[in-house]
């Protein structure tokens, strides 16, 4: 292999391997995100392709690609297990980590250019191959280029004024994507973009992005990588940007509201972050009047009124957890059926069209049974009891932990109470605003 490309991957078992029924869904979401379109299928055809497809364990340290150079083989990689690190400017920087579930080698295999970016195995890791040649012949067509393809993929492992070029237009593509800039015009949006230097940072693992007290001046959009949210050095909330439901913000609330950071934010990993300071959003606001500088106005105004109608003890008490990003974030953290397909403007509106409420321990959980709402365990957790006749006393039935959703009606119908089993803190969400959720249109315009 050319360039000084490793070779030290090592095969499992033979070509067509079986994988788990995990793996393979993992590697059809990855092939049918490739920005193609099969012959004669709307997905991608993986009975025909998995005969060929191969696994491999690559050791720590692995070079699987270099910058401009081969790859150890042509195809795609996807990954099963483990992490692959992207570095460029020479192999200096490392500037995203790629987890399970997602693939390197596309911009070979699918544009015939070479690899952007040096990947590297961060740890001993589990990929499964499928080669150029089993991969092309199921390729009728390539739907778009390769620049909207990494502006898509939201890839910033390119150089020079390339990189700065595809950076530009990944923040554009983004803030179009957060409420708080719904109502920007394309003009404004690029307006904001020009102001800002370097618009898309990259922090180490480890990083202090916010701290605790500080004044709220910049809004932080996590492209890629992995956050902790602390309250006092308590970690209360873990969580990065998922393919389907990004991006992910911090910040918002404290921006309009004026207040300081109630938590600290760090990293956990490397983290590329669009950093978007107030002065700069004032500054695009106070020259596009007709549509930023509305729109500017409108979120403050919306902002206050939503906190005038929150319990104001509660929130001092609970503060860092009941931050409508911190509550975003809890919504979007968890597994819930019911919004399995909701993106995080759809949650974004159920974060700020809901009620929090808070329950002691052994306090019991009452609710007007002409209310049609859901409840969410955002901390805590509730038993579920229903009372004995014969033996006369109380017989426990259940659980409901923390990040589970239900329905109070279907419970009080049956006759069962539902009591705190410690300090529980609850989201009442009327169904109305699921309803409304669900109807929410989200246009994208590639730039």
């Amino acid at each position: 292999m050319g360039n000084g490309v490793s070779t030290a991957l090592v095969r499992i078992g033979k070509p067509g391997e079986r994988l788990s029924e995990d793996e393979v869904e993992l590697a059809s979401n990855c092939l049918n995100r490739l920005p193609v379109v099969y012959k004669g299928y709307n997905n991608v055809p993986l009975e025909e392709i998995s005969m060929s497809w191969e696994l491999y364990k690559v050791k720590k340290s692995t070079i699987i690609a270099r910058a401009q150079g081969d790859m150890t083989m042509e195809g795609i990689f996807i990954i099963l297990d483990g992490t692959i690190e992207l570095l460029s400017d020479k192999d200096r920087l490392i500037v995203a980590g790629l987890q399970k579930g997602e693939f390197v080698g596309d911009v070979p295999t699918v544009f015939e250019k070479p690899c952007a970016a040096t990947c590297r195995a961060k740890k001993d890791t589990k990929l499964l191959f499928l080669s150029k040649s089993s991969l092309t012949p199921t390729i009728l067509s390539v739907e778009i280029t390769m620049d909207e393809w990494l502006v898509k993929r939201m890839f910033l492992a390119c150089t020079g004024k390339e990189r700065e070029h595809i950076a530009r237009r990944i923040t554009v593509r983004v803030l179009q994507r957060i409420p708080l800039f719904r109502k920007w015009g394309l003009i404004s949006l690029q307006m904001l973009v020009d102001y800002m230097r370097n618009p898309i940072i990259i922090y180490p693992n480890k990083a202090k992005l916010i701290m605790e007290g500080d004044p709220s001046e910049a809004l932080l959009v996590v492209l890629r990588g992995e956050i902790g949210i602390y309250e006092q050095n308590n970690l209360i909330q873990r969580i990065g940007p998922s393919l389907d439901t990004f991006p992910i913000w911090i910040g918002e609330e404290g921006l309009l509201s004026g207040e300081v950071r109630p938590f600290t934010l760090r990293a956990h990993s490397i983290c590329q972050i669009i950093v978007i300071q107030k002065n700069t959003i004032e500054s695009v606001a106070e020259v596009r009047t007709g549509d930023a500088g509305q729109a500017w106005e409108y979120e403050q105004k919306s902002c206050k009124e939503r906190i005038s109608r929150r319990d104001e003890n509660l929130y001092i008490k609970h503060k860092a957890f009941l931050q409508y990003e911190t509550i975003l974030l809890n919504l979007k953290s968890r597994n819930i059926d019911r919004f399995a397909n909701f993106t995080v403007q759809n949650l974004w509106h159920i974060a700020t069209k809901s009620t929090v409420k808070h329950l002691k321990k052994d306090s019991t959980f009452s609710q007007d049974k002409t209310l049609d709402i859901l409840i969410y365990v955002l901390t805590g957790s509730l038993r579920v009891e229903s009372f004995d006749d014969e033996n006369d006393n109380d017989v426990f039935n259940m659980t409901i932990a923390e990040g589970q959703l239900f329905d109070p009606r279907t419970l009080s119908k049956d006759g069962k109470d539902i009591a705190a089993t410690q300090s529980t803190l609850l989201l009442e969400i009327p169904s109305a605003v699921v309803a409304e959720a669900e109807n929410l249109s989200e246009i994208i315009e590639l730039i």
